[in-house]
């Protein structure tokens, strides 16, 4: 529950944003935009990363390997999803292609993990309680920290960049949690996910900055 207040203020954060970031002589239209409840497009892609971990179910099960991957699932889904809208409008050629990449990459992953979970459901009992509620904070600690790191993001209202800005503490949330799991599974098939996440989403984090700093 302390999860979903946190990432329902995250959403509250990303409508106010647009507000506190504009440039002077665009605030009067902005205002107007909030007024009618129509959120700036690039609120809306921020927000599509983290609206599906906000109505699911964060898992602190005494089954490490399936809180893992249960809770990757909506994170995964989150950026599969502002990519796909992020489409609808951009132009940028590059910012698309890294947008289809994710689409494709982590639908493929989202499949690999749902195959996965019935196996981990029977799997026997592995960690011990102590184990288990050191991982469980960790992870929440660790959702509460990308949390922050997006909520502080400062909008350009320029999708592309605001797209990339967005996605490079999301990418860190997975590379952190992926990390940590590798602390504690005895499972062959979680230690490959996790290590193939840290290696893929740290590679796209440095070609994000390296894009960001061609961006005006």
């Amino acid at each position: 529950m302390h999860i979903k207040l946190l990432l329902s203020a995250l959403a509250l954060s990303f409508a106010h944003l647009l507000a506190q970031n504009a440039p002077a002589h665009t605030m009067q239209h902005h205002q107007e935009m909030l007024d009618s409840k129509a959120p700036s497009l690039s609120t809306q892609i921020l927000n599509a990363m983290h609206e599906p971990m906000m109505k699911a179910v964060f898992l602190e099960d005494d089954n490490l390997d399936l809180n893992f991957l249960t809770n990757m699932i909506p994170h995964h889904q989150g950026a599969i999803d502002s990519a796909k809208l992020l489409l609808e409008h951009s132009k940028n050629k590059k910012v698309r292609a890294i947008a289809q990449n994710i689409i494709k990459a982590q639908e493929a992953e989202i499949a690999e993990f749902e195959a996965l979970l019935p196996p981990l459901k029977e799997q026997k009992k592995l960690y011990s309680p102590k184990e288990v509620t050191l991982f469980n904070n960790q992870a929440k600690a660790d959702m509460e920290a990308m949390g922050k790191d997006m909520s502080s993001i400062k909008l350009t209202h320029k999708i592309d960049k605001d797209f990339l800005l967005g996605m490079i503490p999301h990418h860190q949330g997975a590379v952190n949690a992926s990390k940590q799991i590798l602390q504690y599974t005895q499972n062959e098939d979680i230690k490959a996910i996790a290590l193939r996440i840290i290696k893929d989403q740290e590679q796209e984090i440095e070609q994000f900055q390296t894009l960001l700093k061609t961006m005006h």
